[in-house]
Protein backbone atom coordinates (compact mmCIF):
# COMPACT_ATOMS: atom_id res chain seq x y z
CA UNK A 1 0.00 0.00 0.00
CA UNK A 2 2.47 2.19 0.88
CA UNK A 3 4.35 1.50 -2.37
CA UNK A 4 1.04 2.22 -4.59
CA UNK A 5 0.30 5.36 -2.51
CA UNK A 6 3.87 7.51 -1.75
CA UNK A 7 2.28 8.25 1.68
CA UNK A 8 4.34 8.21 4.70
CA UNK A 9 0.83 8.20 7.14
CA UNK A 10 0.11 4.85 7.42
CA UNK A 11 0.68 2.38 10.14
CA UNK A 12 4.38 2.05 9.28
CA UNK A 13 6.71 5.13 9.29
CA UNK A 14 10.33 5.43 8.43
CA UNK A 15 10.33 8.61 10.70
CA UNK A 16 10.24 6.02 13.43
CA UNK A 17 13.49 4.85 12.42
CA UNK A 18 15.21 8.38 12.46
CA UNK A 19 17.73 7.44 15.02
CA UNK A 20 18.94 4.97 11.87
CA UNK A 21 17.76 5.87 8.79
CA UNK A 22 19.89 8.92 7.25
CA UNK A 23 17.88 11.93 7.13
CA UNK A 24 18.02 11.91 2.67
CA UNK A 25 16.47 8.62 2.71
CA UNK A 26 13.66 9.86 5.49
CA UNK A 27 12.84 12.20 2.52
CA UNK A 28 12.67 10.57 -0.33
CA UNK A 29 9.54 8.52 -1.89
CA UNK A 30 9.14 5.27 -1.14
CA UNK A 31 11.04 3.75 -3.98
CA UNK A 32 14.30 5.36 -2.46
CA UNK A 33 13.44 4.07 0.97
CA UNK A 34 13.34 0.78 -0.42
CA UNK A 35 16.12 0.93 -2.73
CA UNK A 36 18.18 1.98 0.53
CA UNK A 37 16.63 -0.80 2.67
CA UNK A 38 17.84 -3.12 0.62
CA UNK A 39 21.29 -1.66 0.11
CA UNK A 40 23.35 -0.06 2.28
CA UNK A 41 20.52 -0.46 4.88
CA UNK A 42 20.47 -4.04 5.63
CA UNK A 43 23.59 -4.23 7.53
CA UNK A 44 21.83 -1.34 9.49
CA UNK A 45 18.03 -2.71 9.99
CA UNK A 46 19.43 -6.13 10.12
CA UNK A 47 17.47 -9.17 8.48
CA UNK A 48 13.49 -8.43 7.71
CA UNK A 49 10.98 -11.07 9.27
CA UNK A 50 8.02 -11.89 7.05
CA UNK A 51 5.17 -12.64 9.37
CA UNK A 52 3.41 -15.90 8.23
CA UNK A 53 0.28 -14.29 8.03
CA UNK A 54 1.52 -12.01 5.46
CA UNK A 55 3.90 -14.39 3.57
CA UNK A 56 0.48 -15.83 1.00
CA UNK A 57 0.45 -12.38 0.14
CA UNK A 58 4.76 -11.52 -0.59
CA UNK A 59 4.86 -15.21 -1.95
CA UNK A 60 1.94 -15.24 -4.69
CA UNK A 61 1.20 -11.57 -5.01
CA UNK A 62 -1.90 -9.78 -3.50
CA UNK A 63 -4.22 -9.99 -6.91
CA UNK A 64 -3.45 -13.60 -6.69
CA UNK A 65 -4.51 -13.82 -3.07
CA UNK A 66 -7.78 -11.62 -3.51
CA UNK A 67 -9.12 -13.50 -6.24
CA UNK A 68 -9.14 -16.27 -3.64
CA UNK A 69 -11.36 -14.90 -1.30
CA UNK A 70 -14.99 -15.47 -1.83
CA UNK A 71 -17.12 -12.96 -3.28
CA UNK A 72 -18.35 -10.22 -1.09
CA UNK A 73 -22.40 -10.20 -2.12
CA UNK A 74 -24.14 -13.71 -1.81
CA UNK A 75 -26.17 -14.82 -4.78
CA UNK A 76 -28.39 -17.13 -4.64
CA UNK A 77 -30.42 -19.09 -7.45
CA UNK A 78 -34.04 -18.35 -8.65
CA UNK A 79 -35.34 -21.01 -6.72
CA UNK A 80 -33.76 -20.26 -3.42
CA UNK A 81 -34.74 -16.32 -3.80
CA UNK A 82 -38.35 -18.00 -4.09
CA UNK A 83 -38.26 -20.18 -0.60
CA UNK A 84 -36.55 -17.47 1.12
CA UNK A 85 -39.46 -15.17 -0.16
CA UNK A 86 -42.16 -17.71 0.58
CA UNK A 87 -40.27 -18.47 4.22
CA UNK A 88 -40.56 -14.58 4.66
CA UNK A 89 -44.03 -14.26 3.95
CA UNK A 90 -45.21 -16.58 5.95
CA UNK A 91 -43.28 -15.43 9.22
CA UNK A 92 -44.86 -12.36 8.24
CA UNK A 93 -48.52 -13.84 7.92
CA UNK A 94 -47.39 -15.63 11.65
CA UNK A 95 -47.22 -12.18 13.18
Amino acid sequence: MRARTDCGFLPFSWSSWKELVPEEVLGGSTAQQLAWAEGEGKAILGTQTVWPQLAPIVERGAANVAESYPAELIEFDASTRAALLAEETAIFAAL
